[in-house]
């Protein structure tokens, strides 16, 4: 974690070199580094859509442990169902912008165009560089690799830091 000043991609690196399941390393990472979460924090929902199953769970890991409740789909078109069958909505939506059958654009202008939707906030979350220009109003960008701390102030931001009783 140190020699990637804190950033998500070395339990990759770190796995590749000892073997174990991407996942188990990620799981060690999270655990060594990060405080446990206060029992007061918020459980607010988040939904991660990403077609990574390493980086869903390494988002599960990272969000749930700092308090929040987190749902996760492969792509734009799982997630749009997700928020068409669930009618409680999410506090913020974390979107990859590169994922097949439909990419993070395509989910957030059709997140967007929908009445129900139009006021979740989203968080892009991509190694892909979005300029200026082609930025969605109401859509906040987080350019990866990033630190955990840079996640959650991201979030904090959308969804506020409001305790619940």
């Amino acid at each position: 974690v140190k020699g990637r000043r804190g950033r998500l991609p070395c339990w990759l690196e770190m796995a590749r070199r000892t073997g174990e399941r991407r996942a188990a390393v990620a799981s060690k990472l999270v655990a060594a580094t990060e405080p446990p979460a206060a029992p007061e924090r918020s459980r607010t929902r988040l939904l991660v859509v990403d077609d990574s199953e390493d980086a869903q769970e390494l988002f599960h890991l990272h969000l749930e442990r700092s308090g929040y409740e987190v749902v996760t789909a492969h792509d734009g078109r799982e997630a749009l169902e997700r928020l068409s069958r669930d009618p409680l909505l999410p506090g913020c939506i974390i979107v990859d912008l590169l994922m097949p059958v439909m990419d993070g654009m395509e989910l957030i202008e059709s997140i967007r165009s929908d009445r129900r939707l139009a006021d979740v906030p989203v968080l892009v979350v991509s190694a892909v560089d979005v300029p200026k220009s082609a930025r969605l109003p109401h859509t906040n960008y987080l350019r990866k690799p990033f630190r955990n701390a840079e996640l959650l102030a991201h979030i904090e931001q959308l969804v506020g830091s409001a305790v619940r009783p």
